[in-house]
């Protein structure tokens, strides 16, 4: 994953922890998505806010636990855990897990 574009004048340390976020947060994804499905990502800067918003299928409709290392990394990381939670379903009836993740970014 390349920042340059948005991290530029950031500190080191901002770009290390958004990456480190993202990649807990895609690791929560990647053990709860049935195989075969799909990680979706959605980073958007506005408002001196990085919002990190993923997705995917799962057979689970339980939220992912908040006993795991990779959770417990994202609640410290994150400024806010605005969503995490699979208790959505979509047009066929599959779950759905929703990771949503707020890091405060100055440049924003």
């Amino acid at each position: 994953m390349t920042w340059a574009k948005h991290a530029r004048g950031e500190s080191r340390d901002a770009v290390t922890d958004a990456e480190l976020l993202v990649d807990r947060m895609c690791t929560i994804l990647a053990r709860r998505a049935v195989p075969g499905s799909v990680i979706t990502c959605r980073f958007t800067v506005r408002s001196r806010r990085l919002v990190l918003a993923a997705s995917t299928h799962t057979d689970d409709e339980r939220p992912p636990s908040t006993a795991s290392f990779e959770r417990r990394a994202v609640e410290n990381l994150a400024d806010t855990a605005a969503r995490v939670d699979a208790d959505s379903t979509d047009r066929s009836g599959a779950h759905v897990v929703h990771v949503e993740l707020v890091k405060q970014w100055p440049l924003g």
